[in-house]
């Protein structure tokens, strides 16, 4: 009892050491000490993995769809297509706002991820067949054939299908763009190629598809190669990608003027310029055009 005593004197006794100013300071530096270490523990043992996020279309249809994505990109293939990235959202606005008919169309989603593109594309067709009051004379609605690679993120975007009860106009499978004519023959045996009207991607040259780094097939006819089979095969296709140039010229510019290096004002990312000149290689003109600014405008409300 007597030790007990002189321990609980002696804490008392150190409260009493630090002046009240400075409690606050002491509480404010633990406690952004704890937030730090939960931090660092967090990106260490990836704790939060998973966590809903909500995209809602107000125009020209109405669509509200909850996805589950991963908080951040992790390590591997599973990490890159399980994370909500912002293209595709940028992509399905363009798509409704009249780059995809809601009807009459057959589209194929290359590199789905997390679905929101695919499942919201299916979504509005269905709104506006419903509108419509069916097929009749306005046509049958658009359907998708929603694609990956990546085992992760096709379980997760089947989850995400069913959660948001996507209508039969979905399709979600597997299939690797890499392989130029292998490819299409690949995908003839989920749809007829001659059928399809638009493919569509987000962001989905970053890592070139069949050249070692992400896709399946390494000897170089990546996702370029199947794009002019596809065409070879339907002329009429429509083909549009959303990619991102991920460089400033601007701040280039700037960073190697300060490092006294000469720079001739790069303006282009080094993927984009790739996929450019492998498209010329397989005999394909890549047309480049920046995204509405009404698009982008429903995206921000």
């Amino acid at each position: 009892q007597r030790t007990t005593a002189t321990a609980a004197t002696g804490v008392r006794m150190a409260a009493r050491a630090v002046p009240k100013r400075h409690r606050a300071a002491a509480l404010a530096y633990f406690g952004g000490l704890a937030t730090a270490t939960a931090i660092a523990l967090d990106e260490w043992l990836d704790l939060r993995k998973w966590r809903t996020v909500r995209h809602v279309l107000t125009t020209p249809v109405s669509v509200d769809m909850k996805l589950h994505t991963r908080v951040r990109a992790a390590e591997g293939e599973a990490g890159q297509g399980c994370v909500d990235w912002p293209a595709g959202r940028v992509l399905l606005q363009w798509a409704v706002d009249g780059g995809v008919p809601l009807r009459h169309g057959s589209v194929l989603e290359v590199g789905a991820g997390v679905g929101v593109t695919s499942i919201g594309l299916a979504l509005a067709a269905s709104c506006s067949s419903d509108a419509g009051g069916g097929g009749g004379s306005d046509g049958d609605p658009t359907r998708v054939l929603a694609t990956d690679v990546c085992d992760s993120a096709l379980a997760n975007l089947h989850r995400n299908a069913a959660e948001n009860e996507a209508p039969a106009l979905l399709r979600v499978e597997r299939w690797d763009a890499a392989g130029g004519t292998e490819a299409v023959r690949r995908l003839s045996r989920l749809v007829d190629p001659r059928t399809l009207t638009h493919v569509i991607g987000a962001d989905i040259v970053s890592v070139p598809i069949g050249s070692g780094g992400g896709g399946g097939n390494a000897g170089g006819d990546g996702l370029e190669a199947t794009l002019a089979a596809l065409l070879a095969e339907n002329p009429a296709l429509r083909v549009t990608l959303l990619l991102f140039n991920r460089v400033s010229g601007g701040a280039v510019t700037a960073l190697a003027g300060a490092a006294g290096v000469p720079e001739g004002g790069c303006t282009l990312d080094p993927a984009l310029a790739r996929f450019e000149r492998r498209c010329a290689a397989h005999g394909l003109r890549a047309c480049r055009s920046p995204v509405p600014e009404g698009c982008l405008r429903h995206v921000a409300e």
